[in-house]
C-alpha cells in the first residue's frame, strides 16, 4: 500500500527542516559569519551569484577538498557526491594533475602563444571520440555558442532547434521553452535577454520526431543542438531508432547535429556518443575534463573544420576572429589540465570503479524507496544517479516538471547535509566519486533512509532535532 501522502509529507518536512535549521547554523558559525560578511561587496554573500537559490540556510564555505571528500571552514567533512557539479568528477586534489597545474602555472600559464601540449590533446580526444579535429574554449556554454556561431556561417541559416527541457549554458537564445500551447516562450525568470527568439530558435518537445521533421522542413534550421539523453533535472532517455532518425533527417535537410555531452560524460570515457556509436558534425564538453581548471572543448568533423576555416581563416580583410572565443581560451594552464585529467584521471579504470559504485547507489536507492512504499523512482547513466519523485522516470519533460517537489528536495538537502552528505545544490543527483567506498555509500544509503522514513514516521519527525 502506497503510504505517500503529499499534504502530509511537506507538513512534516517542514517542521523537521525548521528543526534541523538551528542545529545546521551552530555547527557552522565560520560559514555563517562568512556569508554575512561577503555580502557587504558580493551578491548572495558568495562570488557565484546563483547562491541566492542554494536550500540550505546559509552555504558552505569549503577549505579543502581531496578525493570524495570536502571539508568546510568550520571543520566539518563531507561525503562529497556533488563533486562540483561534475566539474571535479573523477575527485578533488588529483595529485597528477595538481602536480602538473603547478609545474605550468610556475612556469607561465598564458603568453598568447600556443604550446606543444595541446597537439596531445587533440590527438587524444579524436582518438577517444571519433571527430579529427577540437578546439578550446573557457567554458561548454562558450564551446557551445562557438558550435552555433560556426553552424549558422556554414549554412546561411539562422534558427537553433533545441529540446524541451535542455540545458545548454547561457546562451541567451537558448534560455527558451514551450509554453500549454506549444509555443516558444522565454524562460521563466530569465531575464534582460533583448533576443527574438522567432528568428533565433526553434524548441520541441524531446523524443518528438514529427515536430523536429517540421521544423526541419522550414529550411532554415542551421543546428540541431542536444544531449543524447536529458539530463536537466532528470534523466530522460531517447526512444529507441532516435538518434538514429534524427542523424538522417539533419543529413537530409542540410542542418548540422551537435551533441552536448557536458553532462552525459558520465556515462563512460568516450561518453554516450562513444557508448551508442553517435555521429555528430559536431561535439562539445566541459568542466569535467579541467580538474577544477575552466575549459571547454568542442571537436568537429573535416567538413565544419573547413567550414570554420572558410569562415574565420580566408576572409582576407573581412575575417573577424573576434567573432567568438576570447584571449584565455585554449591557454597553457587549461591545456595541461585537460592533458593530465585525460592522461591519469578520465580513465576506463577510474569510470569503472565509479560506475561500480553506482549501480550499488542506484540499488540501495530502489530497495529504500520498495520499502518505504513511497511512489519514487531512480534512474542512472554511468556514475550518476537520480532521485525522481514519481513512480516511472519522465520521457519528456512536461512529465518531470510535474515531478519537482521543492519542498521535498529542500528538506533532503538539509538532512542529508546534517548527516555529512553533500549533493548537488539545486536537484536531487548524486555523482559517484572514483575513490567512494563501500563504507561511504552505506552511510549515504543510510541517510537516505533515515530521511525518508523520518517523513513516513511522524513521531520520528517529531523526535527529530
Amino acid at each position: 500500500m502506497n503510504r505517500w501522502n503529499t499534504e502530509i509529507a511537506h507538513s512534516r518536512a517542514a517542521e523537521i527542516s525548521a528543526r534541523l535549521r538551528p542545529e545546521f547554523v551552530a555547527r557552522r558559525p565560520g560559514s555563517q559569519r562568512a556569508s554575512q560578511e561577503q555580502r557587504a561587496h558580493l551578491p548572495s554573500g558568495t562570488a557565484m551569484h546563483w547562491f541566492a537559490q542554494w536550500p540550505l540556510p546559509f552555504p558552505i564555505y569549503f577549505s579543502a577538498a581531496r578525493g570524495n571528500r570536502v571539508t568546510d571552514i568550520d571543520g566539518i567533512e563531507y561525503l562529497d557526491f556533488c563533486l562540483g557539479d561534475s566539474a571535479a568528477l573523477f575527485g578533488h586534489g588529483l595529485p597528477e594533475v595538481a602536480d602538473r597545474v603547478a609545474a605550468r602555472l610556475s612556469a607561465g600559464a598564458q603568453t598568447m602563444l600556443p604550446t606543444e601540449e595541446a597537439g596531445a590533446v587533440a590527438t587524444e580526444l579524436a582518438s577517444r571520440f571519433g571527430l579529427p579535429k577540437w578546439q578550446f574554449t573557457l567554458s561548454a556554454t562558450d564551446a557551445n555558442r562557438a558550435a552555433i556561431r560556426v553552424a549558422r556561417a556554414m549554412t546561411g541559416r539562422s534558427r537553433i532547434l533545441v529540446f524541451d527541457g535542455k540545458y545548454h549554458g547561457s546562451i541567451d537564445e537558448l534560455h527558451v521553452v514551450l509554453d500549454a500551447g506549444g509555443a516558444v516562450r522565454e524562460l521563466p525568470g530569465v531575464h534582460g535577454l533583448g533576443v527574438d527568439f522567432s528568428r533565433t530558435t526553434a524548441i520541441v518537445p524531446f523524443n518528438d520526431l514529427d515536430a523536429v521533421r517540421v521544423e526541419l522542413e522550414r529550411g532554415d534550421i542551421a543546428a540541431v543542438l542536444t544531449e543524447p539523453a536529458l539530463t536537466n533535472g532528470a534523466l530522460m532517455l531517447p526512444d529507441p531508432g532516435f538518434h538514429e532518425e534524427l542523424r538522417r533527417l539533419t543529413k537530409d535537410h542540410g542542418s548540422l547535429l551537435i551533441l552536448d555531452e557536458t553532462q552525459t560524460i558520465v556515462a563512460g570515457r568516450r561518453g554516450l556518443t562513444g557508448e551508442w556509436g553517435l555521429d555528430p558534425d559536431i561535439l562539445t564538453l566541459g568542466k569535467s575534463f579541467g580538474g577544477g581548471v575552466p575549459v571547454g572543448l568542442w571537436g568537429m568533423t573535416d567538413a565544419v573544420a573547413q567550414g570554420m576555416g572558410d569562415y574565420l581563416l580566408s576572409g582576407g580583410s573581412h575575417a573577424n576572429h573576434a567573432g567568438f572565443g576570447g584571449t584565455l581560451a585554449g591557454n597553457a594552464l587549461a591545456v595541461a589540465a585537460v592533458d593530465a585529467v585525460l592522461q591519469t584521471a578520465s580513465t576506463e579504470e577510474a569510470y569503472e570503479r565509479a560506475i561500480a559504485q553506482a549501480r550499488k547507489v542506484e540499488a540501495g536507492l530502489r530497495r529504500i524507496i520498495a520499502d518505504a512504499v513511497v511512489p519514487w523512482c531512480i534512474s542512472r547513466a554511468g556514475l550518476r544517479v537520480w532521485v525522481v519523485f514519481a513512480e516511472q522516470p519522465p520521457r519528456a519533460v512536461a512529465e518531470y516538471r510535474s515531478t519537482v517537489d521543492q519542498v521535498i528536495s529542500d528538506y533532503l538537502h538539509i538532512s542529508l547535509a546534517e548527516r555529512g552528505i553533500l549533493l548537488g545544490p539545486f536537484t536531487n543527483g548524486i555523482l559517484v566519486a572514483p575513490q567512494a567506498t563501500d563504507d561511504d555509500i552505506a552511510h549515504l544509503l543510510a541517510a537516505w533512509g533515515d530521511a525518508l522514513h523520518l517523513l513516513l514516521d511522524p513521531w520520528k519527525g517529531a523526535d527529530a532535532a
